[in-house]
């Protein structure tokens, strides 16, 4: 395993795994926001999640991949 460098960002996730990450991240920040008074804990992580998979679809790079050494583009 690696060590996490984070200025790299270098395509590694492909086009499905984009579009897969963009819709489920879209789900989860909707999800985190309309829940956020009745659940604050639940819909923060939710919030964070949906976040990341947001940023992954739109940069193309994911960080847990890269620790991985994975690459699917």
């Amino acid at each position: 395993m690696e060590k996490l460098n984070l200025s790299d960002t270098s395509v590694n996730v492909s086009d499905l795994e984009r579009t897969q990450s963009l819709i489920t991240g879209t789900l989860f920040l909707i999800s985190g926001i309309n829940n956020a008074k009745d659940k604050p804990v639940t819909s923060m992580l939710k919030s964070l999640i949906g976040g990341y998979l947001v940023y992954r679809s739109i940069s193309g790079h994911c960080h847990i991949n890269q620790m991985l050494e994975r690459d699917t583009a």
